[in-house]
């Protein structure tokens, strides 16, 4: 078979990926996470319901004139299957070639191939493009007890049509006869097993679980819709109704797009029928989670918008270092000073200037001399700046609030007027006083009402006018619901009220994350109340959350809320569920009544509990915890798990997944190690494990475009990765970032779980030179002339001269050092001898150093010098020209830039 054309390939592994993401049998969401309390309806179809699994795809299909509803009542048919012609009929819209489709073809099928006189030019098209075969389908037919054309699209069915719509077939013979790992692999026919096996080996198409492939299951009109929206991401198709930009103003009234290629803004009026959307969620979002700058799409009806989704959170900013030479307001300018030369940056109204801690400022808090990082737009012919981070400059200034938290050398302030809260650090001598008394910063309380001094970004003084209050012991009188502003509770004998905090902390052990919600009439609490009599914290004293890990649902009371399990020693559980229980799967949130239905007979859960009442419920095809115990003998493993229990989990020919190993078995396991465990189709045993391992690798290049990055492992080897949406990227300090904050050459530490990586931190590499020593800190000055403070900690560790100590003792004054932390985030201190070569000459044309060849095939002996390359002549600042032909050199390099030479 000749390969087809770019759009079919295209095609395919856009509706590939779509495939492999979606579900079978009962129908699950790809996504649920709680963004909106209430969604609004999306769609005209009186089955789809607000908040629909496949609401938003069906929702963009509609407005695409993709889809359509049919018969009188306006139903969708979101459940009902998708048939051969309907699903070749629709992929053909998806593309925007229906116009290519001569729609007065004429061809005469067997009449048992059965295909419906408007649906014949459609699947004569696609015979006559490769994307189906014909002789195959005809014999398909023959062996079918109805017509070919109105019979249910399976998931074998389409994987052929996928393998052969990329040019694949060859592959998928060469696979025909390898045996595949699915369990339900004899249920796969002879004609489709070669198909299978390739999409797999190509990494297309998984298993619905982590064993079964489920060949004969049909797609549905749901799951079809879900498929195409989700392949617009890999296919980009022109719709009449659909503007494709990035967000560059959004209002609580418009939204506005600008065309990156036409230089263009189109502005739509937002109303309370306009559905907000994220790329990497199915449920509907709020206009604060799209991403400014990032790339969004607006269908609209007459101006509105009535569906937009946010696509990307890659924002089209370029970033530019330096430091502020001059801020001109008046004519929205900004001058940066970058190394030897100065930039002119311009800027507009909706500049946001902020330091590092996230506090926000004004472009006439900007002082000359400030260390920046300038956010530029790289879109527009004439770029803005969007933001302003100042780095270096220091903050002086005197505030007033309210304390919303207390660290041990730290608080957090609610500030009066702006409403914005900053976290500021306090100083050892910090003035503390309480009505002129002098107090410590353990006697600040939360609801404290403070003014404070802030002096080269510390926090210097500290005034109470009141305290954040006192603690009350009770018993809570009554269930609070998650909007209550009241508490009722009893205290010595008495019955008692208080309003409930704004930004009210409550803590329930066992629990993440609780609120008011989660409190259970009867509960002995800890009050916090500040001296407006509103509590501001609520811990429960007596109450622990409980958890049964792999209890099987016996059965579910949907009209009392009882549902019924059986323990791990198979004693029955009968437990309440309630509004405030949590129904999660595989860590997704989904609203109640459409999780309430996933509650069926015989399916594992792991579930929370209090007092026979339900707090959470996940059911789960995996589990990910730390190995604490392996018995090869009654093939079992124990992990404990992220909210505090364990669970003992059965295995047989189970697969074990290590980076860095090509075939790991349960041997290479070992005690400490975090693992993901996945279950088979019935829950009950582990057919794989992912070891989760951290690996330090560097950043070789990052395609943003192509989203992907390739990265160089401690071997020298580099493999080239595709970014999914699942990554997560963080800088050093932990923060969120995006694929446009990675370079290359940066040093970052990757998560892999198995042999997939699952996030990528940068790592804060700092080279320069000691100046001090002190056994729990060095000053380092950097080749760039800057001096910072290091402290080491209790477990750092010292590499010099190939051994590797736990004392600064070793260390020197002078010598060159790498500072950064390793795969296990201990601090490293590398010391570094240098590169030894002999001068040879200065090529001032092409400004480089040369150095004599230690071989005719040495090629690195040309060294560009910077403005940056210090050269020293026996310990003084010296020039190049103090070199002469023959002289001994020791050469400093950091990121493949020569810092400095010695003599």
């Amino acid at each position: 078979m000749t390969r087809k054309s770019s759009w079919q390939k295209k095609l395919a592994l856009a509706l590939v990926v779509s495939l492999t993401a979606g579900t079978t049998g009962t129908v699950l969401p790809a996504a649920y996470a709680e963004e909106t309390a209430a969604p609004v309806k999306a769609t005209p179809y009186v089955d789809v319901v607000a908040g629909h699994w496949a609401e938003k795809h069906i929702a963009k299909l509609t407005l695409q004139g993709i889809v359509q509803g049919y018969g009188a009542d306006g139903r969708y048919g979101t459940n009902e299957g998708v048939n051969r012609e309907d699903a070749v009929i629709m992929a053909i819209r998806f593309l925007g070639l229906q116009d290519e489709v001569d729609l007065n073809t004429t061809a005469v099928f067997p009449e048992d191939f059965g295909v419906r006189d408007y649906a014949k030019p459609y699947v004569i098209y696609a015979m006559q493009n490769g994307l189906l075969d014909r002789d195959q389908e005809l014999e398909l037919a023959e062996e079918m007890s109805e017509n070919w054309g109105t019979s249910k699209a399976s998931r074998e069915w389409v994987t052929r049509l996928m393998i052969r719509t990329i040019a694949e077939t060859e592959l998928a013979e060469q696979l025909s006869n390898r045996s595949s790992t699915f369990t339900d692999r004899n249920e796969i026919d002879a004609d489709y097993r070669g198909f299978v096996n390739a999409a797999v080996e190509l990494k297309l198409m998984n298993g619905v679980t982590a064993d079964k492939f489920e060949p004969k299951t049909t797609v549905t009109r749901a799951m079809l819709a879900t498929l195409l929206s989700r392949a617009q991401g890999q296919f980009a198709v022109e719709y009449p109704s659909q503007v494709k930009g990035l967000v560059s103003e959004l209002t609580d009234s418009s939204i506005t797009l600008f065309d990156a290629e036409t230089q263009q803004s189109r502005t739509f009026e937002l109303d309370n029928r306009s559905i907000f959307y994220r790329f990497d969620s199915e449920s509907q979002s709020a206009a604060d989670k799209l991403t400014r700058f990032a790339e969004a799409i607006v269908l609209a009806e007459g101006g509105k918008a009535r569906f937009i989704e946010g696509t990307s959170d890659e924002a089209q900013v370029e970033t530019l270092k330096g430091e502020i030479a001059r801020v001109v307001p008046a004519e929205n300018k900004i001058w940066l000073s970058i190394g030897t030369d100065f930039l002119e940056v311009n800027y507009d109204s909706t500049l946001l200037v902020h330091n590092n801690a996230g506090q926000r400022l004004e472009v006439a808090d900007l002082v000359v001399g400030s260390t920046v990082e300038v956010a530029r737009d790289t879109f527009r012919s004439q770029p803005l700046a969007v933001s302003v981070t100042v780095q270096g400059a220091p903050v002086n200034k005197t505030a007033s609030g309210t304390i919303q938290a207390v660290g041990s050398s730290s608080i957090t302030v609610l500030n009066s007027g702006s409403n914005e809260a900053e976290t500021w650090e306090v100083a050892g001598n910090a003035l503390i006083t309480l009505n002129d008394q002098v107090k410590q910063l353990s006697d600040v309380t939360v609801g404290s009402t403070v003014s404070y001094d802030v002096t080269n970004s510390q926090i210097t003084a500290i005034r109470m006018s009141q305290t954040g209050g006192y603690t009350v012991t009770g018993q809570l009188y009554e269930d609070i619901r998650e909007d209550a502003r009241t508490i009722t509770y009893t205290a010595n004998g008495k019955l008692e009220v208080n309003v409930i905090a704004n930004n009210v902390q409550v803590i329930i052990e066992g629990l993440s994350n609780p609120t008011v919600a989660d409190l259970v009439q009867g509960d002995r609490v800890e009050l916090t109340i500040n001296a407006q009599s509103a509590v501001t914290a609520i811990k429960v004293a007596d109450r622990q959350v409980e958890y049964l890990n792999g209890a099987q649902i016996v059965s579910y009371d949907q009209e009392r809320k009882i549902l019924t399990v059986l323990d791990d020693r198979g004693r029955a559980e009968a437990i309440a569920i309630t509004p405030r229980t949590r129904i999660t799967y595989n860590g997704t949130v989904y609203p109640q009544q459409a999780a309430e239905a996933l509650l069926t007979r015989n399916k594992k859960i792991t579930i929370g509990y209090t007092d026979r009442t339900a707090v959470s419920i996940e059911l789960v095809l995996n589990y990910t915890g730390q190995l604490t115990n392996i018995n090869q003998t009654t093939n079992r493993i124990t992990l404990a798990l992220p909210n505090g229990s364990t669970t003992v989990l059965e295995y047989q020919n189970v697969g074990v997944d290590l980076y860095g190993r090509t075939s790991a078995t349960i041997s290479d396991l070992k005690i400490g190690d975090t693992v993901s465990a996945l279950l088979g189709a019935d829950q009950t045993r582990v057919v794989a494990l992912q070891v989760h391992s951290v690996v330090q690798q560097e950043i070789v290049s990052v395609d943003q475009t192509g989203k992907r990055i390739r990265l160089r492992a401690e071997d020298g080897s580099v493999t080239d990765w595709f970014v999914t949406a699942n990554w997560q990227l963080h800088s050093s300090t932990n923060q969120p970032i995006a694929l446009t904050n990675l370079t290359a050459g940066q040093l970052v530490n990757v998560t892999f779980v198995g042999k997939q990586p699952s996030a990528v931190k940068v790592v804060d590499v700092k080279a320069g030179k000691l100046a001090s020593i002190s056994s729990d800190r060095v000053t380092l000055n950097d080749y760039s002339g800057g001096s910072s403070e290091v402290v080491l900690g209790s477990t750092f560790r010292v590499e010099k001269n190939g051994a590797v100590s736990s004392s600064t003792a070793v260390l020197a004054a002078g010598d060159h050092v790498e500072i950064r932390k390793n795969a296990q985030d201990q601090l490293v201190i590398s010391v570094k001898n240098g590169m030894s070569r002999t001068f040879w000459r200065h090529d001032a044309a092409a400004g480089e150093l040369h150095v004599m060849r230690n071989g005719v095939n040495d090629n690195n002996y040309r060294f560009a010098l910077t403005a940056d390359t210090k050269i020293y002549v026996n310990g003084v600042l010296s020039s190049i020209d103090a070199l002469k032909n023959g002289d001994s050199l020791t050469l400093y390099i950091v990121n493949g830039k020569l810092v400095e030479v010695v003599k």
